[in-house]
Formats: structure tokens, C-alpha cells, sequence
């Protein structure tokens, strides 16, 4: 609920709406095999936390000029 309210450091993700689903999939799967590899101590953590940083890394919200 933090990542839907924009609580938390990296605020929400910005899912574009035209991505498929098993491209979502997909997406977040290739990007935790990356940070599992470079951390693999996060293997420990709530995954819900995780999935959650990796989708704002992963679809940051652009910035309002």
C-alpha cells in the first residue's frame, strides 16, 4: 500500500497502458534476476517490498516540468 500511496523513497511506478501483462511479467522477472545476482541477501526480504522496487525502478514517473 506504500508504493500506491507514493510513500516510499522511489515514489509509485508508472505503468505504461499498453504494456501486456506477461510483458509486465516479464519486465519485473529480467530485472529481479539483475538485482538478485548483485545482491543476493535480498533474497530474504518481504517480497512484496521487492516486487514493489523493482516495479518504480523499473517505470519511474517522469517528472512535471
Amino acid at each position: 500500500m506504500m508504493v500506491a500511496d507514493g510513500m516510499t523513497k522511489g515514489g509509485r511506478p508508472c505503468i505504461p497502458e499498453d504494456i501486456s501483462g506477461s510483458a509486465l511479467e516479464l519486465a519485473v522477472k529480467m530485472k529481479l534476476g539483475q538485482v538478485l545476482m548483485v545482491y543476493p541477501d535480498d533474497k530474504k526480504l518481504d517480497a512484496s517490498g521487492l516486487i514493489g522496487a523493482i516495479l518504480v525502478q523499473t517505470f519511474p514517473c517522469r517528472k512535471v516540468r
